[in-house]
Parts: structure tokens; sequence; C-alpha cells
């Protein structure tokens, strides 16, 4: 399992594609996209 967080702009899919060219075997991807957000409710 490979995770990563990072702050640069990527394309999911061609991970997705890099993924499944790699291993023809891969049945399924399971990814989150996000936003972080800079405020939290008066938190800090």
């Amino acid at each position: 399992m490979t995770v990563r967080v990072q702050a640069a702009a990527f394309d999911p899919g061609a991970q997705v594609n890099a993924l499944h060219a790699a291993n023809l075997g891969v049945g399924a991807v399971v990814s989150f996209v996000g936003y972080v957000r800079d405020f939290n409710d008066g938190r800090d």
C-alpha cells in the first residue's frame, strides 16, 4: 500500500493509469482527493 500527502498538484487519472499499467492484476482503486480548510470554527 502506498500513502502520499503532497502540496503539489497532480492528475489522479494519470496516477490510476500508471498503477494499472504497472500491475494488470489491480482490480480496484480507492482514493480520496480533498482540500484542507484554513479555518476551524475559532479554535487554534
